[in-house]
């Protein structure tokens, strides 16, 4: 694939260096190379031609290691092409090992975001969204107030890993072709109330989707001075829309919103709007009822 010119580095064609996959956790490099644009064309041209590779073991998989916006750039025809670039090679013992040396690259050459973070986490595991907000990855606080305590990245990679049911719930709720649009909104729909729905999934499963489509799309009742659950949870949103407030207060409406989807399943009303149910307390049984239920080969609903 290319020359070496001593241990560890190698001299490789331009086409074999664009063909080295990049490693599963990449972020969106289309959104980051519009963010850089100006400072890439900057950049001194002989920079652009040394890059790094990771290997997995002796021989196994060679990856790109950096230079994925420059090669976004190269490729789309923003920025000339070299013909070979300088390419530092890497050996990881192991997946863990590579993982590693990808976020010692990644930290030290680029501002990346947790959301990007979170999109690289999702593409790993396979996750693919059509609500735009967990594409863009705006669902750590919501995963870490559901879960009960903040994580490293190592850790949220676990924490997707052990809620990917609630989050494919989640997203089953989007259609923006419904009248009116059902689903998590990208601005409007605070933390509190993602972290409800993943923690009410958990408990419920998807018994408990039509209440949360019905509250994403703002369609309760009233009657005198009785109104639905659904009327009753957006109450507390817009409550919230209009006091601000983050911290103890978001997860007060967390827990004033868990107690809207338990009334919701008893068939049950409101004259006033309901106060909060212990968050630790719904955490213990939604982990019950998850270990006793059997994964649904079926994460949509009609």
């Amino acid at each position: 694939m290319g020359k070496f010119l001593d241990s560890g580095h190698i001299i490789m064609c331009f086409e074999d260096w664009v063909a080295l996959p990049n490693h599963p956790r990449q972020r969106p490099t289309d959104k980051h190379a519009k963010q850089t644009a100006k400072s890439i064309h900057a950049e001194d041209y002989g920079t652009h031609r040394k890059v790094c590779a990771v290997r997995i073991g002796p021989t196994g998989t060679l990856y790109k290691a950096d230079g994925h916006t420059r090669t976004y750039h190269w490729t789309q025809g923003s920025l000339t092409p070299p013909e070979t670039v300088q390419c530092d090679i890497y050996e990881a013992e192991d997946e863990e090992d590579f993982d590693q040396l990808y976020y010692s690259f990644d930290s030290t050459k680029s501002t990346k975001s947790a959301s990007d973070d979170l999109f690289g986490m999702f593409n790993d595991l396979g996750l693919e969204f059509k609500t735009p907000r967990l594409r863009a990855g705006g669902v750590k606080t919501a995963l870490n107030e559901a879960w009960g305590g903040p994580h490293d990245t190592k850790a949220t990679f676990k924490l997707i890993q052990e809620w990917r049911d609630e989050l494919l719930l989640t997203d089953a709720l989007y259609d923006d072709g419904a009248d009116p649009p059902r689903g998590l909104k990208s601005k409007g729909h605070p933390n509190a109330l993602v972290a409800a729905m993943l923690l009410s999934f958990r408990r419920y499963g998807a018994e408990v989707s039509p209440f949360w489509s019905d509250v994403t799309a703002d369609v309760g009742g009233k009657n005198g001075r009785v109104m639905d659950c659904v009327e009753a949870a957006n109450r507390l949103l817009r409550e919230k829309k209009n006091s601000g407030g983050g911290g103890a207060a978001a997860k007060e409406l967390m827990e004033r919103l868990l107690s809207t989807v338990v009334q919701w399943r008893k068939g049950g009303e409101y004259t006033h709007l309901p106060k909060a149910t212990s968050s630790s307390s719904f955490r213990q049984a939604a982990e019950k009822a998850k270990a006793r239920r059997k994964p649904s080969p079926q994460l949509s609903f009609v």
